[in-house]
């Protein structure tokens, strides 16, 4: 899209050239041979038609291309939010079936229907991991950056969503064998949940920068 805009802007300036050519051509005839004043008017009306249109082209172009910018924006920030509410689904399901202080033993059934939801939910949390990664690349491309700050907070986020997934397959694993085989101890499972709750409120944390920014304070966009 923006290579043929070039072209069109091109096209629209030699075209330009050319009438202005003719105009100062006329211009310069002798005085034996009177100017066509049907003709002048015409080329100066065709010229500035052709202005009008490049600036109307290349401010379109302008901002086309801030409205893309602007939807890679909002794209990242509902990436966020579904980041946020994945990491807290899977503390919470797995929450539901640990062996903490306080919670009922729950049945087969129970702990079957759990690890499906945890699986699925480790399944999407992993996408959304490698789709907000592919989104913040995609921002430069559209003249959008994050600030300073929040880069470094988007680098910090990609480390703990990394290890909050590997803490989660562990814990998953040993939730597995303390449920069918009892290899697992209660307390190798209580150290990975307690890692896994770590993990989350450092996501929390650094996703908490989002919420207390406008978004003037999170990207810039040039132009």
């Amino acid at each position: 899209m923006i290579r043929t805009l070039k072209y069109i802007t091109y096209g629209t300036v030699l075209i330009a050239i050319y009438f202005a050519g003719i105009y100062t051509n006329q211009l310069l005839q002798i005085p034996s041979q009177p100017t066509n004043f049907a003709d002048t008017t015409s080329a100066i009306a065709a010229l500035v038609g052709v202005l009008v249109a490049t600036t109307t082209i290349t401010n379109w172009k302008k901002s086309k291309i801030q409205e893309d910018s602007y939807q890679i924006i909002k794209s990242y920030v509902a990436e966020l939010v579904l980041i946020e509410t994945t990491v807290y689904e899977i503390l919470i399901e797995n929450t539901s079936i640990c062996p903490l202080a306080g919670n009922i033993v729950p049945s087969q059934a129970f702990v079957a229907e759990t690890f499906q939801n945890i699986d699925a939910l480790r399944k999407t949390l992993s996408k959304q991991h490698r789709k907000i990664h592919q989104t913040k690349n995609e921002l430069q491309f559209w003249g959008g950056k994050l600030t300073k700050i929040h880069e470094d907070h988007h680098e910090e986020l990609m480390k703990e969503l990394y290890n909050f997934q590997v803490v989660a397959d562990c814990l998953r694993n040993n939730l597995q064998n303390y449920f069918t085989n009892g290899l697992t101890t209660i307390q190798q499972v209580l150290q990975e949940y307690e890692k896994l709750s770590n993990y989350h409120l450092k996501i929390n944390t650094t996703l908490a920068g989002r919420k207390n920014n406008k978004m003037s304070e999170m990207f810039t966009i040039e132009g």
